[in-house]
């Protein structure tokens, strides 16, 4: 349930995700704000067909896990929540947001703060694609 959902109702309601509209693009797909992602998921959709797309926070990847890399752009830190062991990230380009998790001290090791512009990237094989 929580890896492969069935459904975007089953992906948005076990566990966080971040959700977005896209439309397939051939092996990618185009957010509605204009990112160009890398995606062979969505091969299996007609060009131009309206997706919804989700992506869990632990698989986003930011700092220089995405630098360079296909499909990379660059995020605004808008927020960071800490919760003991695990931090809850908000990056924000346009008007696409997006979640991420990780340790405090790979926080502090990026020197992450509200406010920074950093690569972030959202992992092809993670990207949970369905039928708006």
């Amino acid at each position: 349930l929580y890896d492969r959902p069935a459904s975007a109702f089953v992906a948005g309601f076990v566990g966080r995700s971040s959700a977005f509209d896209a439309v397939a693009e051939g092996e990618a797909i185009r957010s509605a704000d204009g990112h160009l992602l890398p995606c062979p998921a969505a091969f299996g959709f007609p060009r131009g067909e309206p997706l919804r797309v989700f992506l869990r926070p632990e698989h986003l990847r930011f700092g220089p896990d995405a630098e360079g890399r296909p499909g990379a752009f660059r995020a605004r830190v808008a927020a960071i929540e800490f919760h003991g062991g695990l931090c809850r990230i908000a990056f924000e380009d346009r008007r696409l947001r997006l979640d991420a998790e990780a340790p405090p001290d790979r926080l502090r090791a990026l020197g992450l703060a509200p406010g920074a512009e950093v690569p972030v990237l959202l992992p092809p094989e993670r990207l949970r694609l369905f039928r708006a």
